[in-house]
């Protein structure tokens, strides 16, 4: 006599827990979000390059216990795993002056998808003059948070990326923002879009700095480099926090704006910039 297929012994919670963790038949990798921070050092160096990984998205769950690999102008360097904060750290001798790339390379597992990200490596002598650019109303009309919203198109302030292409023939633009970690691609990328100079850009953490502190912001990136660099001619921001911190690191403020601010040289317009640097 056969036996029917109802009356076989099923084993239907096995099947049930093999479905729930096989999950969803063909399921595609995720995809993610690789940065490395970009870095301003002096040839020879040491140098700490950090990758951040994470899945994309508005979550952005770290992605920990990977291996991420660095090239050096197109060189393997090695690689370096991921720690629970999705961070990957490498260890390298700065080489010699100029701009140099550094990419991190993420191949992906059955889980996620395959990343790089480029970074910029800018290696300058001591003596080199910097300027320190500030982004929101200074050189950009718009937000940190326009920005993370989708208005990363705004356009420049007037006369901003002529003059500061100006000042560019002398000093080496840095550009240092508190606008979140997660919107340095966006930024770099509309700094491409409007011809600013190529320079270095530092973002804010906000592990770090969870309350959005930007003069504590800034000032842990500006002291350090004011060591390294002590020829800052100026710090262009637009409002006192932005003053407090240049003020601490010993780097004249000029402020773009209407405005008058305690220890800092105000200009109404971009356009009056280079008269109130005095033919620095």
């Amino acid at each position: 006599m056969k036996t029917s297929l109802m009356t076989r012994p099923v084993h239907w919670m096995a099947i049930a827990l093999c479905l729930a963790f096989a999950g969803p038949a063909g399921a595609e990798p995720s995809m993610v979000d690789l940065q490395v921070a970009d870095v301003l050092c002096r040839p020879g160096d040491d140098v700490v390059m950090r990758a951040k990984l994470e899945e994309n998205g508005i979550r952005g769950e770290d992605i920990d216990n990977v291996a991420v690999e660095f090239r050096l102008d197109g060189k393997v360097l090695g690689s370096s795993k991921t720690n629970d904060d999705g961070v990957a750290v490498f260890r390298l001798r700065a080489p010699a002056a100029g701009d140099h790339v550094v990419k991190a390379v993420f191949e992906g597992t059955a889980e996620y998808m395959r990343g790089e990200y480029n970074a910029l490596l800018c290696v300058r002598p001591s003596t080199t003059p910097l300027m320190i650019l500030d982004i929101d109303w200074t050189i950009s009309m718009t937000q940190n948070l326009n920005t993370a919203f989708g208005s990363s198109d705004s356009p420049p302030l007037k006369d901003a990326a002529e003059v500061v292409r100006t000042l560019a023939a002398k000093y080496l633009p840095v550009y240092v923002t508190a606008r979140a970690r997660q919107l340095r691609k966006r930024t770099i990328s509309w700094l491409d879009r409007y011809a600013f100079p190529k320079g270095p850009v530092y973002v804010l953490n906000p592990k770090e700095f969870p309350t959005y502190n930007e003069a504590k912001y800034k000032k842990s990136v500006l002291l350090p480099m004011k060591d390294l660099f002590p020829k800052i001619v100026a710090g262009f921001g637009n409002k006192e926090s932005d003053v407090e911190a240049y003020k601490a690191a010993g780097i004249p403020s000029v402020l773009i704006t209407e405005r008058s601010v305690p220890d800092a040289t105000c200009v109404p317009a971009w356009s009056a910039v280079e008269q109130a640097l005095g033919g620095k």
